[in-house]
């Protein structure tokens, strides 16, 4: 596909100034285009939606709705605050587009808060929702799922002691979810890769459906640069999330029920 998207911003979900995305969306949209939420990194401590217009543009053009979503940051909230705010945009999207397929996907501490979305029931829960029936799929690109224990200071303000088991993605693999699509660079000097090798097995041993590809070259920023329409040559990254999503829009869901 490709052609005119539009954008739609400052659609807020919450009453923070903060709780707030922005929507792509194609130029054609049919009954059975597929929604994705995308939740951005930063060390749970910095970033903005204003930074992704690429990645909306070129979603969008592939005939997915995609939304970007802000969240609350440290030192405003810590865990599990900012997850609770990725419900509410899970939440807002699923209101609006109730008949739709809505995807996760999340880079770097954005693929943190979409694990803990997909993989903790509690979070939809609040919600009003259900990981395994509004939940389509989990795409989670070069994510921290099992990184106890913390040695960086300003992650142990992030992450209170007594959250700590809580906060990690691994430790909800060990029943049905729904399907995932766990992305990694091996030059990733930020986030181990060894965080999706690992969550990837996990679920697979429940006996969920979760596929993870290794990118020999890519290192933790240009990944998910590499979702633009202009710098594919960098790594597949947005080859590869577009036949996820297309797979299991054709596969039906939910998947874990």
């Amino acid at each position: 596909m490709g052609g005119k998207e539009s954008r739609v911003k400052d659609i807020s979900y919450g009453d923070n100034q903060r709780q707030k995305y922005d929507l792509y969306l194609p130029e054609n949209i049919t009954d059975n285009t597929p929604v994705m939420l995308f939740i951005y990194g930063g060390t749970w401590q910095m970033g903005s939606r204003n930074l992704y217009p690429f990645l909306g543009d070129s979603f969008a053009s592939s005939g997915i709705i995609t939304a970007i979503a802000d969240y609350r940051l440290y030192p405003e909230v810590k865990f599990p605050d900012f997850v609770y705010d990725g419900a509410k945009a899970f939440a807002a999207l699923k209101k609006r587009y109730p008949d739709r397929p809505v995807f996760i996907m999340g880079h770097s501490a954005g693929a943190h808060i979409a694990a803990l979305l997909s993989l903790d029931p509690r979070y939809l829960n609040a919600v009003n929702l259900n990981n395994c029936r509004d939940v389509a799929g989990l795409i989670g690109i070069s994510g921290p799922y099992d990184f106890l224990p913390l040695t960086r200071p300003a992650l142990k303000e992030v992450f209170p002691a007594s959250m700590r088991a809580q906060s990690q993605p691994i430790n909800f693999a060990n029943s049905k979810k729904p399907a995932s699509l766990l992305i990694h660079g091996l030059a990733d000097e930020t986030v181990e890769a060894d965080n999706s090798i690992d969550l990837a097995a996990a679920l697979r041993s429940a006996g969920n459906r979760s596929e993870t590809k290794l990118y020999k070259n890519a290192g933790h920023i240009n990944i998910i640069a590499a979702t633009s329409r202009v710098l594919t040559a960098q790594a597949p990254t947005r080859e590869d999330v577009i036949a996820f999503i297309l797979q299991e829009r054709s596969n039906g869901y939910p998947r874990c029920e």
